[in-house]
Parts: structure tokens; sequence; C-alpha cells
């Protein structure tokens, strides 16, 4: 089962945000982790390929048995003080194989997604179709406190003596909500098997305002990195706070009765160093501060940019997790999607998984002097400049929450296969709200893109990113780094040099020489002069995103500049 899905689900991530908050909490575990984040409790165990819930493979007896798997830690799940409900978003992959030596062929019993009070323990004699989350003393009974999403394979009596519940099962082959009870307060059957033995993708959203649970499904799908279905597979309203305590337990069970089957969710790490050949150094696409960047092709032929942060730093922790719940948020054209992640606590390894982007990071085509890959046409670094100024358009004043990137560069930049322009790196970025009240020991960002106010206040700010866009704006004119040593005489800076041309009035003599056969001089001047804009000392002075895009379609005009840079000294 090698594909993108099983790296979508290297790192399972749950978010949760307490309302009226804007800021979510997230809570992040992988299957297999060490004990201390992953409790497996009874016939379960880990494996290669993650949890198995049910299995043989210790020489168990599988009839008549079940496997638990949870989160470690609590989870708040709403506020008594407040009475705010928690939403959360949970994606995860699940295979049922059919098992063997089955009595009339049947397979049993199936696997359950649930919430429960934290000190629950897998109940007593819960085999069989009360899938590992009730017995016959806890079924039915307000203070069992359980929430479970079931995918049930096993169609039970309707009046089951052994059990002393009325089963309702609508067919052998269905997804149900169950409270409380092993008798779903809503079911659907499904078209496609369970137990095929292929990958089911599941995405479990709560919605803490609306008070909706709805479970979204997907099989065998062959792009994994889709969005979820566009319509869920099952819906209920319910309110959690009636049903379940402020902290819960969050996990997974699953049984088998007289006949078997096997219960697995999908992961890990392994994966990933196959798909990168153990990270070898000829597979680095680049690097950075805090790790590398592999390229990792998986046994179907699929590929993807693997980054592996550092281990034993503490700020690449704090990369990783940044990274990781900024970016999870955003769905843009001009962002570089991420795919999944992994935290094994047994290795220290910290990974990230995102879309391959073929053509590479801008920085390669701009001024990697003989080693450039090639030079970009002026069309191209017109089209890749205005799909950079679209992206920070929708992280500034689009996207909910509002975020700073605090690293725009051209190496952040990557090219898809149409050299279509993605930001990515969000290791350093903040949620606007948080930034505009916290001061670092020093700027996020690097030299020649980093905004004079932030030098000096060490608050990054949309402006702040603004100027960055500057630097990179100009880059693409030029041809020249932002930080450019042969410069001296404008210490080193771009944006200084063109600032000297534009008072010269020769603006368009610090073009890239490269483009004299082929450039346009409105475009190229446009763009320089809102690059100039764009860096102006005096950041009340400097344009917002939507702006600049608007002058970069020519739908805006570009303000008269003054012939020094303001704010400098005369």
């Amino acid at each position: 089962m090698s594909s993108i899905a099983k790296i979508m689900m290297i790192f399972l991530t749950i978010q949760w945000t307490l309302i009226p908050f804007a800021e979510a909490h997230k809570v992040q575990f992988n299957f297999p982790s060490s004990d201390d984040v992953i409790q497996v409790l009874l016939i379960a165990t880990k494996s290669e390929q993650g949890i198995e819930l049910t299995n043989s493979k210790y020489g168990q007896n599988l009839t008549w048995s079940m496997g638990w798997a949870s989160y470690g830690r609590p989870v708040d799940i709403w506020s008594k003080s407040s009475g705010a409900l928690a939403s959360f978003q949970y994606y995860f992959q699940l295979v049922l194989y059919n098992g063997t030596d089955t009595i009339m062929y049947y397979y049993a019993d199936g696997l359950a997604f649930f919430m429960a009070p934290w000190e629950s323990q897998p109940p007593q004699k819960g085999s069989g179709m009360l899938l590992g989350l009730f017995n016959s003393t806890t079924n039915g009974k307000s203070s069992t406190q359980k929430v479970a999403v079931e995918f049930d394979t096993f169609k039970n009596a309707i009046n089951d003596e052994f059990y002393g519940v009325n089963a309702h099962d609508p067919d052998d082959n269905h997804v149900g909500i169950d409270i409380n009870s092993i008798i779903s307060v809503r079911n659907i059957s499904l078209s496609e098997r369970l137990n095929s033995g292929k990958t089911w993708e599941v995405w479990i959203d709560y919605d803490g305002q609306l008070k909706d649970l709805k479970v979204f499904m997907a099989h065998n799908r062959s792009d994994f990195t889709s969005p979820r279905p566009q319509h869920p597979t099952l819906a209920y309203s319910l309110n959690l706070s009636d049903f379940l305590p402020e902290k819960v337990k969050i996990g997974f069970s699953a049984s088998t009765g007289l006949s078997k089957q096997r219960h697995n969710i999908i992961c890990h790490y392994e994966e990933l160093s196959r798909a990168t050949a153990g990270f070898r150094e000829h597979l680095i696409l680049g690097q950075g501060g805090f790790g590398r960047v592999y390229k990792g092709s998986l046994e179907n032929g699929e590929i993807m940019a693997v980054k592996r942060i550092y281990q034993n730093s503490e700020e690449g922790l704090r990369q990783y997790e940044s990274e990781i719940a900024m970016i999870d948020n955003l769905s843009h054209p001009n962002l570089v999607p991420l795919l999944g992640c992994c935290h094994d606590k047994n290795t220290s390894e910290l990974l990230l998984v995102y879309q391959y982007m073929s053509n590479g990071s801008l920085d390669k085509y701009l001024f990697a002097g003989e080693a450039r890959i090639r030079a970009l046409s002026w069309n191209e670094r017109f089209s890749i400049v205005r799909d950079l100024a679209s992206a920070l358009l929708h992280l500034h004043e689009e996207s909910n929450p509002r975020v700073l990137h605090r690293d725009i560069k051209s190496s952040n930049i990557m090219l898809d296969h149409n050299f279509v322009a993605r930001l990515g790196d969000f290791g350093l970025a903040r949620l606007m709200e948080h930034d505009n009240t916290s001061r670092y020991t020093k700027p996020g960002g690097t030299t020649g893109y980093i905004a004079p106010e932030y030098l000096q206040t060490l608050r990054a700010s949309s402006e702040s990113n603004v100027f960055s866009f500057a630097a990179v704006a100009l880059e693409i004119a030029c041809g020249r780094p932002a930080f450019d040593r042969d410069l001296t005489f404008c210490n080193m800076s771009l944006i200084n040099w063109v600032w000297s041309q534009h008072e010269m009035g020769h603006i368009l003599d610090a073009a890239d020489k490269l483009l004299d056969k082929e450039r346009d001089g409105v475009q190229i001047e446009r763009l320089m002069l809102v690059g100039l804009w764009c860096s102006v000392h005096d950041y009340r002075q400097r344009p917002r995103m939507q702006v600049v895009l608007e002058a970069l379609k020519f739908e805006a005009e570009v303000p008269i500049l003054p012939c020094r840079i303001p704010g400098e000294p005369h």
C-alpha cells in the first residue's frame, strides 16, 4: 500500500478550536510512537504499518477479541466556565482485512473512533458486536459517556439474546454514530465493502458553533492529495457537552466475535525513509537553517518533497510545529500544499511532507551564476511576481486567521511544472493578531529581505512582509540577490541600489540584461516602481497587497515616488 495515502496518515492531527478564541490548539500524535503518547491495550499491537487493533501475529486467538489504541493525554472538548464547545477536524485512514477460518464466510466485527472520559479503560466482555466500546452493563446507559463513529462489518441479530440488546443493524457494511449505545442514533449503508482490504479515507468534523458532527469518506482514491468529498457520508446534530465530560480520551477500538477480521490504522516513518533512500545526499533538493528537503519517490512512482528537520534543535521543533499549525489551515493555489508530517518519538525525527514542485525554487533561476538552471523569460517573471502577490494577499487579508510569513525570499518560492509560483516554508510564520503584541530576541527572516522597522522593534507586521515582497520583486526584475556583495557602495542592498538608479532617472538600467531582447519596458518599469513603493522606510506609506496586485495588473496607478528613498538622510 505505497501511496501518498500512507504519507498523509503518518501524523494524525486533530484541530480543536475553543470558541471564541481565534488561535487553534492542536493535538498531534502518530502511530506507532512511544507508549507515553499512544496507549495500546489488549490484543492491539504496533507494526511497521501503524496499529493493528486485532491481529494474530503473536498467536493470539482472534475470536472474541478486542483491541484499543488511544492518545495518551487528555483533550479538552468543552469549557464548563464559558460553555464554549470545541470544533475539531480529524483525518485518518483505515484498512479492514477479511479473516480466515470464518464461520459461513462472515467477517467481524468492526472498528470505531471514540471519545470517552479520560479515565476510560476497555470494557470487560466488550468483544463481538460491542466493538470494544461497551458491554451488557454499560450499553445504553447515560453514565457511559461515550460518543463514537462505528465502521461495522457484521449484521447482528435484531434481538440478540447473548448481549441482551436490540442490534438494529441495517446490514453488514455500514457506518453509524453511536451515543452511549451500540445502537446507532444514525447510520448509513455503504455501496463499497469496508473490509475489502483497500484504503478508506475518513474525515470526522465537528462544528462547535453549529453543533454538527459530520463523517466524510472516500474509497480507494488514486489522488490522495485531493480535498475531501464535498458532501458528508453521514451527519448528525448533537451537543457534545450533553454527553461528554470536559476532558476526553480519543482513540480507536475494534473487536471480533466468532468470525475474524484484522483492523488496521495505517502509517509510519519507515515509508518516508525508504522513499528518500535513507535520506541520501544525492536526493537533497535544498536546505535551510533548520533542515534539508529531499526528493522522495514511492513504489508506485508518486513523488513528494520531504523536509527533514535537524535533530536536537529546540528551535527546529518550534519551526516544525509552527509550519504544521500555519499551513495546515491554508489552501490557496499559490501556496505549497502540506500533505503530511511525522514526529517519530523513537528516532526523534521531525518530517514534513509537501507536494513536489518539479521546477524547484525561484532563486536557482535568477542568480545562481553559471549554475543557474536557465534564465526566466519576462512573461514568466511577471507572472511569478503576481502569483506571489496573490499568495500574500490571501495570507494578509483573506485567510482566517490571518498569517504573517516572516521569511519571504526567492529560495522559499517554489515553481510547479507550469512555473506557477507557490510560497512555502512557514517555519517562521505567526498569526497576525499574535505577532502584533510579540517581541522576539532577533527578527525572523534573512538579510536583505528584513524591513528596517522590524530590525528596530522586533515586531513583524503585514507591512514588513510587504517590504520582503519588494526585495523579491526587484530580484525578479534585476536578476540580482537582495543582499549582493557586488553592491558595496549601496551597503550590499539591492533595494538601495535600485533607489539610486531611480534617483538618477535611469531605473531601467537596473533591469536584468538578459531581458534586453524581450522585455516589455512598460511592465518592467511598473514592477520596479511597485518594488520601490513597497520598500519605503515609512511602513505606513507602503501599499496593501490588494493594491499591489491591482498595480501589477495595471488596474491601479503607482504614486509619484520621491527621488531618494524616504527616511534616508540626504
